[in-house]
């Protein structure tokens, strides 16, 4: 009995943290200027319509730089005239705070659980 509460509490905190908590938002297409930051975690629709992920984005004269991919590997650019799309990640307030109290009261329920059901063997 013991293995399937613990079973059930992973299944029930790996679905809270897959559901995540920030979302994509579109941005206006960055304009070509001197060294402004874009967003710490953007994505990039190229004009061929193909999807770039960059990290720590920033513009420097006519280029987006940032690391390339969700953790932000090698380093990228990118012409500013050839991005068709730019969304940045924001946070979801409401959604966080859902999760950490749903999150909450999941472990506290199992944790209760487990307690009595190690008292009744």
């Amino acid at each position: 009995m013991r293995s399937s509460i613990r079973r059930a509490a992973v299944f029930v905190l790996a679905s809270l943290a897959l559901a995540g908590c920030t979302a994509w938002h579109a941005q206006p297409a960055p304009q070509p200027s001197a060294g402004t930051f874009v967003a710490q975690r953007a994505r990039i629709t190229r004009g061929d319509g193909a999807t770039v992920y960059l990290v720590n984005a920033y513009v420097r004269g006519d280029s987006l730089y940032g690391g390339r991919g969700e953790r932000g590997g090698a380093p990228f650019a990118i012409a500013v005239a050839d991005v068709r799309g730019l969304e940045v990640r924001t946070p979801k307030h409401v959604a966080t705070t859902a999760l950490v109290l749903l999150g909450s009261t999941a472990v506290t329920l199992l944790g209760l659980a487990i307690a009595f059901d190690v008292s009744n063997t």
